[in-house]
């Protein structure tokens, strides 16, 4: 019994450790590149439903909702959500805040739009240089309580284009939105996904946020918006809430060099710990000991059960597929999924290749009702002797 005893406890510890590297790993990777809040971190394309509720702003910001802000200095600079047809009127929007920059490219931007625009709060106060003279504001919009009682499965849906640069600063906060029943105890989700400092989103990029967990069946919810950021901007246009669909997926921290699991199979030690990082260049001779592993974390975001697995596409001077072993998610259940064979050996060509990376999920298990997630894809190239790392990536 005391040798069974102590096999259990070693087993134990080591899957804790292996739980807790993993979650270290992904705060880390949060914070230095790329979801208490949940990360959305991927558009999601099953925008099908009627909506039970929608706001496109043709009437200008809704009278009835409150709008707060606040610099966290102290200072005179406050950036308050507005209607608006301008894009950012800020310094860093490409023209130095002589004109407008551009503004979302959304369903009805033709009627407008909400922008939180503090890259000009803080240059019409302060001036430049950024770096010295710019603060922090928080700025958010709360909505009406909307009736969700008829409802036991709810998606918030909008169009948004952001730009940020001070990821991974305490003093930041990323696009977020919050979620609640009753106006004082709010759920919040991360929702800049894998976007990077200095890189703006997508325009307009897309978010289907599934919020069932605390607004399904709930007679009042509230939707408040917002971040608390010093510079740049973040639109927002064509809000609806509608019901989840039966069978919807997301993919999101996607990686080609095993980051997630695939580096525990390479001891390291001193600064090579950072082991399973994505390199866009790589020699054929690293690649004979330690070949391209896709991996990537795939969400249930629908109601019904999913058979899921990740796939992946290589194409150029050779190719090459796989995929995952299959996992069963329930509703708004996670995972880790590590697609096989891994890519590249002594004998694979040198040349430049593409990589696409897709999750793919049967809810019967049998082939009936097939969903994707959208595709990410990357250009790696494998070299003579060059190793090399995109900036951002």
């Amino acid at each position: 019994m005391k040798t069974k005893y102590t096999l259990f406890l070693l087993l134990f510890s080591f899957v804790f450790s292996y739980a807790q590297e993993v979650e270290n790993r992904f705060l880390q990777n949060k914070i230095l590149s790329k979801e208490v809040c949940y990360l959305e971190s991927q558009v999601k394309s099953f925008r099908t439903a009627p909506p039970i509720w929608e706001e496109d702003f043709g009437g200008g910001f809704p009278a009835d909702w409150t709008v707060y802000t606040s610099n966290t200095a102290g200072g005179v600079s406050l950036c308050p959500w507005v209607w608006s047809n301008d894009g950012s009127w800020g310094y860093w929007n490409t023209n130095q805040g002589t004109s407008a920059a551009a503004a979302i490219n959304s369903t009805t931007a033709s009627n407008g739009f909400l922008i939180s625009d503090a890259d000009s709060a803080n240059h019409y106060a302060y001036g430049q240089p950024s770096g010295t003279t710019y603060q922090y504001i928080d700025s958010y919009f709360t909505t009406t309580a909307i009736d969700l009682s008829s409802y036991s499965a709810v998606n918030l849906e909008f169009e948004h284009v952001f730009r940020y640069n001070n990821l991974g600063n305490t003093a930041f906060t990323p696009p977020t939105v919050s979620v609640s029943s009753d106006s004082i105890s709010w759920t919040n989700y991360l929702v800049n996904g894998s976007i990077t400092n200095n890189t703006q989103s997508l325009n307009p990029e897309i978010l289907s946020l599934n919020i069932s967990s605390v607004a399904a069946n709930q007679s009042t919810v509230y939707i408040r918006i917002g971040w608390t950021a010093r510079c740049y901007f973040w639109m927002i246009d064509d809000m609806k809430i509608v019901e989840s669909p039966d069978n919807a997926i997301s993919s999101s921290n996607e990686v080609i060099g095993g980051y997630w699991v695939d580096y525990l199979n390479y001891p390291a030690l001193g600064p090579n710990t950072m082991i399973g990082l994505d390199y866009t260049h790589t020699p054929i001779t690293q690649l004979t000991n330690h070949p391209y592993s896709f991996e990537a974390f795939i969400k249930n975001d629908g109601v019904a059960t999913q058979h899921t697995v990740l796939k992946y596409d290589v194409s150029g001077p050779s190719t090459a597929s796989g995929t995952s072993p299959v996992i069963v998610l329930d509703t708004q259940e996670d995972s880790i999924f590590v697609a096989t064979p891994p890519f590249g050996d002594a004998n694979t060509p040198i040349g430049s290749y593409k990589v696409d990376i897709w999750g793919e999920a049967d809810s019967a298990g049998a082939g009936q009702v097939i969903t994707m997630t959208d595709i990410y894809s990357k250009d790696i190239d494998i070299t003579d002797y060059i190793y090399a790392k995109d900036l951002g990536e």
